[in-house]
């Protein structure tokens, strides 16, 4: 399982293989469950020439809100100048929230009581 902590960037290693000469832009589609992500997706990752491998950095939101967990997946789409190998097409980082419940937040008082202690009977 990949990992990354909210407010961390989460980086996807594209590579490739074949010819490599020239330089070649990838199509992405970038999706969440959750609401981590700071700023505009990106939907394309470059290749320079002579490159086999490109970095998706992906932003993560620091907010200041204690949330579930969340996910970031990022699909590469075809095009008629590269294939894509439909079994790792795909790769996903959950994404875990770095704010903590403070006392007495999310807790709804049902029933409160003093107590006051005897002496003998």
């Amino acid at each position: 399982m990949r990992t990354v902590t909210e407010a961390t960037a989460a980086a996807f290693t594209l590579t490739r293989t074949g010819a490599t000469d020239d330089a070649l832009t990838v199509t992405v589609a970038m999706t969440e469950a959750g609401s981590v992500l700071d700023g505009t997706p990106a939907t394309s990752v470059p290749f320079a020439g002579d490159s086999t491998t490109a970095t998706l950095s992906v932003a993560t939101d620091n907010d200041a809100v204690d949330e579930a967990d969340a996910q970031v997946e990022v699909t590469i789409s075809s095009a008629e100048s590269y294939l894509v190998d439909t079994q790792s097409s795909t790769a996903r980082v959950d994404v875990f929230d770095n704010d903590e419940t403070e006392a007495g937040e999310g807790v709804e008082e049902l029933w409160s009581t003093t107590l006051t202690g005897r002496t003998g009977d």
